[in-house]
C-alpha cells in the first residue's frame, strides 16, 4: 500500500513557511505502524477534505496544509490554528515535528 503524507505550515506572525513529506514505506517499522495509526483515525473520523477553511476577524494565524496520498488517491485538508479538527491534530503535530524551512509559495 501506498502512503505518503506532504504537510506546509504557513503564515502567523513572520509569515515563515515550513514543511515535511513523509514516505510511509521508508519510516522505521514503529514509527511506520505510528503514522498509519494516525492516518486511519484521521480518515475514520469523517472530517472531509477541503481547500481552506480559514477563521474569519483573526489575524497571524498560521495555516497547515495536509494531503494524504494512497492507493485510493489524494486527500486535501487546509485549516488555520482555530480550524484545525481534533481528528487531524495528532497528525499535524506528527508532521510539524518533522518539517523544516521551506521557500515561500509564489
Amino acid at each position: 500500500m501506498t502512503l505518503k503524507i506532504r504537510y506546509q505550515r504557513s503564515g502567523g506572525f513572520a509569515g515563515l513557511v515550513r514543511g515535511a513529506t513523509v514516505d510511509v514505506a521508508a519510516l522505521a517499522p514503529v514509527a511506520s505502524r505510528l503514522v498509519t495509526r494516525l492516518v486511519k483515525t484521521a480518515l475514520a473520523s469523517g472530517v472531509k477534505p477541503t481547500k481552506t477553511t480559514k477563521t474569519q476577524g483573526v489575524a497571524d494565524l498560521r495555516v497547515h496544509d495536509l494531503v494524504i496520498e494512497s492507493d485510493d488517491g489524494p486527500l486535501h485538508w487546509s485549516f488555520d490554528d482555530l480550524s484545525l479538527p481534533k481528528a487531524l491534530a495528532p497528525l499535524v503535530a506528527f508532521m510539524a515535528k518533522r518539517s523544516k524551512p521551506m521557500p515561500p509559495r509564489e
